[in-house]
């Protein structure tokens, strides 16, 4: 197995963990989702400050790279917001394998960004990511409208942010990847600390708050890592179709977890076949 491909399904598996840790904080300690969100930008800052020193990053920097760094932050913050809006809303196991709908909401902006129609199968594809996430929210009873909306938004957010820190990676060429992928993750969420700090000081949150999203901090720095190894050393097909199984993971996760499930043991075999059956159809697109 390549390391790029290795490396897109550890990222998928810390993918879904992030959401599993992003509901276990909220049912806890029920913070709000802005706190959330800004609290867990500074525990990746905390984290991060160690790599940060001993790869000297600053040499690598100019000013110029603070505009890459707010396009990839910008759509990132926005999709971050609205992922904890929609497990809040739903359930994380429902919320992972519907991220799949990134496929059919960017081949939509495409068409209207004057990008051609797709193919035959590629039309396929979409119908049935589309067709399974509607039958996972109605057989799962869990995610309304809203949720599905916030899943859309967040995965054209994402979308967006993976694009600019693949590209952004790229001004490191010359070292090893992995060496590449370090200062770029690095670099980004120590700025994205700096920028969150100030506001959680600003809104007089307790600084307990940030301790308390260190594990979604954790998973989501080492997912982000994983995955842009993976996009900068493989192709889109492969990347993708390993990223789109944190569906499966964050569902076995969540049985893994759960003391009881909610739910019978149908209901989560069925969970787990739609997030295969999404895996598939989004195998199906790049093919």
């Amino acid at each position: 197995m390549s390391l790029g491909l290795s490396a897109s399904l550890l990222g998928a598996f810390f993918l879904a963990l992030n959401y599993v840790a992003t509901q276990r904080c909220q049912q806890v300690w029920s913070y709000r989702s802005t706190r959330m969100l800004l609290a867990t930008q500074v525990s990746m800052a905390l984290l991060l400050i160690i790599p940060f020193l001993l790869l000297r990053v600053w040499r690598y920097l100019e000013l110029q790279d603070l505009v890459s760094l707010v396009r990839i932050n910008a759509p990132y913050a926005v999709a971050q917001y609205f992922i904890i809006l929609a497990i809040r809303k739903s359930d994380a196991s429902v919320i992972s394998p519907m991220l799949t709908l990134k496929i059919p909401t960017l081949t939509i902006m495409a068409i209207f960004m004057g990008q051609g129609m797709p193919s035959s199968h590629q039309l396929l594809a979409m119908a049935l990511i589309i067709l399974l996430a509607y039958a996972l929210s109605r057989r799962s009873g869990r995610l309304d409208l809203w949720p599905a909306l916030f899943v859309i938004v967040a995965s054209v957010g994402y979308a967006l942010s993976d694009i600019e820190i693949t590209h952004f990676s790229k001004r490191f060429l010359g070292l090893a990847i992995l060496h590449q992928v370090a200062l770029t993750v690095s670099v980004n969420y120590i700025f994205c600390g700096l920028v969150a700090a100030p506001m959680l000081f600003f809104m007089k949150v307790p600084a307990r708050i940030v301790y308390d999203t260190r594990w979604i901090g954790l998973t989501w720095v080492i997912a982000v890592y994983l995955l842009v190894i993976g996009f900068s050393s493989t192709g889109v097909l492969e990347a993708n179709v390993a990223q789109s199984l944190r569906g499966v993971f964050g569902i076995l996760i969540a049985m893994a977890l759960a003391r009881k499930l909610p739910g019978s043991s149908t209901d989560w075999g069925f969970k787990i076949l739609i997030s295969i059956g999404m895996t598939g159809a989004v195998f199906l697109y790049f093919l």
